[in-house]
């Protein structure tokens, strides 16, 4: 369909007029023959129509007048060469369906009478032209450069853009290439025009917080505090840094992933100093005789203990893992006691998901203590060792 707008002529040739833009690609004719008028410096007048056709053949030569002329001395004259292929095509071939840059023809000038290098000619408008008309329209006096301001502030914005993201931030088209979104602020905002970054309040939104608290006692018996949180609005959540206060107090910083409308996340924050947690293993070596083949039996227990020194219950959830046999490895695991029973878990959903993962999920009253135990057998012919000792709890 016709757009209104043709691609923008070089400065010296004549624009042609909007509706010249409208040919389909089944116009074949329309094309070469817009292709040889054009050349020829044949403009089109307005009010023609955009969907050319092209011209009819001639008729044939009488006879009679054709051999007078063959009989002429020297003959006809040899024919005029054809125009040249429009786009690069050759006659008769479909043309190609392009994208045109609209021509803003407001935003043209026609050279003026004493402009020997410009007169008659249209050329683009400058931005400080622009400008400088602008301010007039509204009855400003213009004694001043807008070009000169222009470019300051040109200047000043590249300066921005080489600025470093804040810590834990995230770029714009990095976190939210899923989404499609406007923002808009509950109040008024005013940002500073000095060059700095600035934090500017958009809304005060209230969602639900389960907190419950992680441990991963074999690696560290630090708990950790995470909050477990869902997305009140039907608007993304774009990444970033986030400030954490506790009844008006201060607690951390963090980093908030991306967070698609109504999606539940988790928030880290930090560790928790009033639950305590204490770890010990015991390893034990034994022979089994009572087989025909003997084997080692390399029992190891686990013993856990949580202290919680809160003035209310804390859910907890403590990790564990216990070795896997390798494929084709002559090993055999058994869990023999496990109290209270845990689950397995694999940490599909942090994305690296592991073998052998288990976890208890407990709730540790006010005050009080709570004791976890497991054990776990890793049976092995008894000429063989396993690599790296068999010892496998430190």
């Amino acid at each position: 369909p016709a757009s209104g707008f043709v691609a923008p002529a070089p400065l010296g040739t004549p624009a042609l007029p909007a509706w010249s833009a409208a040919v389909t690609p089944d116009d074949s004719g329309a094309y070469d023959d817009f292709a040889a008028d054009e050349e020829a410096g044949e403009y089109l007048r307005e009010g023609a129509s955009a969907e050319m056709a092209a011209p009819p053949p001639s008729a044939p030569m009488p006879r009679a007048m054709a051999k007078r002329r063959a009989s002429a001395p020297g003959g006809m004259p040899p024919p005029m060469p054809a125009a040249a292929p429009a786009f690069g095509r050759a006659r008769g071939a479909a043309p190609p369906i392009e994208v045109q840059a609209a021509v803003v023809f407001a935003r043209l000038r026609l050279g003026a009478h004493d402009d020997a290098a410009r007169r008659g000619m249209l050329r683009p408008e400058s931005l400080a032209e622009t400008y400088r008309e602008s301010l007039q329209a509204c009855g400003r006096r213009v004694d001043f450069d807008p070009a000169a301001i222009v470019r300051l502030a040109e200047m000043q914005a590249r300066e921005i853009e080489r600025l470093s993201l804040p810590a834990s931030a995230v770029a714009v088209d990095r976190s939210a290439d899923r989404f499609d979104y406007a923002y808009a602020a509950d109040a008024r905002v005013e940002v500073p025009g000095d060059g700095a970054w600035h934090s500017v309040p958009l809304g005060v939104r209230a969602m639900p917080c389960d907190l419950h608290y992680v441990v991963v006692p074999r690696e560290s018996t630090h708990v950790f505090r995470l909050a477990r949180l869902q997305n009140p609005t039907h608007a993304p959540m774009l990444a970033g840094p986030v400030d954490v206060y506790v009844d008006g107090a201060y607690v951390l910083s963090s980093a908030l992933p991306s967070v698609g409308p109504q999606a539940r996340f988790e928030l880290g924050l930090g560790v928790e100093q009033g639950i305590r947690c204490a770890r010990n293993a015991r390893f034990e070596e034994a022979r089994s005789d009572e087989r025909v083949v003997a084997m080692t039996e390399l029992r190891h227990t686990l013993d856990i203990e949580l202290a919680n020194h809160l003035g209310r219950a804390a859910p907890c959830e403590v990790r564990e893992r216990i070795p896997q046999a390798a494929e084709g490895a002559e090993v055999v695991v058994e869990e023999t006691a496990v109290e209270p029973p845990w689950e397995n878990w694999t940490q599909a959903r942090q994305g690296r998901p592991i073998a052998g993962g288990r976890r208890w999920l407990v709730t540790v009253a006010p005050h009080s203590k709570r004791a976890l135990a497991a054990t776990y057998v890793v049976k092995i012919y008894a000429n063989h060792e396993l690599v790296g000792g068999n010892r496998r709890e430190a």
